[in-house]
């Protein structure tokens, strides 16, 4: 049995990118790896761009993340996650592109102070606030809320 639980550590240590440069990765898939929280060697990535968190278990939105200034892509769909830091996910300035289908997320903070962010979705959620999501997101944005559902960040008066 422990055989079993040593081989995702070594399948995430491989993803990591454990035997590369550390400055030469701008990508990386750490998705199944059945994480509940981001590994510390991840964080040393600064040029990282892009990151795939799919099909975890994180039930909090990773805003250590933040530390990696270069990130615009963060998929996080399919895990646990029930609740957004609207704080922590405003530090995010670069961040383009957040995809969050597939959780327990009631409340959907306001993101509008993200000026990059381009699409953001939020498919099979448990979300309270449907009617205010295009005045959550930027204006120009894409809010992918449904099946074949989606919004357009609109001028909103607060």
């Amino acid at each position: 049995m422990r055989f079993y639980l040593l081989i995702p550590m070594l399948l995430c240590l491989i993803s990591c990118g454990a035997s590369k440069d550390i400055g030469s990765i701008d990508e990386l898939d750490l998705s199944g790896k059945w994480l509940k929280k981001i590994p510390p060697r991840v964080l040393k990535y600064k040029n990282l761009k892009k990151i795939n968190l799919r099909n975890n278990n994180f039930r909090k939105f990773p805003v250590e993340l933040s530390e990696l200034k270069q990130i615009q892509t963060i998929l996080l769909s399919d895990n646990n996650i029930d609740s957004l830091d609207e704080d922590g996910i405003l530090l995010f300035e670069n961040l383009e592109v957040l995809d969050l289908d597939n959780n327990q997320i009631r409340v959907f903070p306001n993101l509008r102070k993200l000026d990059n962010l381009r699409i953001v979705t939020i498919i099979n959620n448990e979300l309270n606030d449907v009617e205010d999501l295009q005045c959550k997101i930027p204006k120009g944005a894409v809010l992918v809320h449904g099946h074949e559902f989606s919004v357009n960040g609109k001028d909103c008066n607060n």
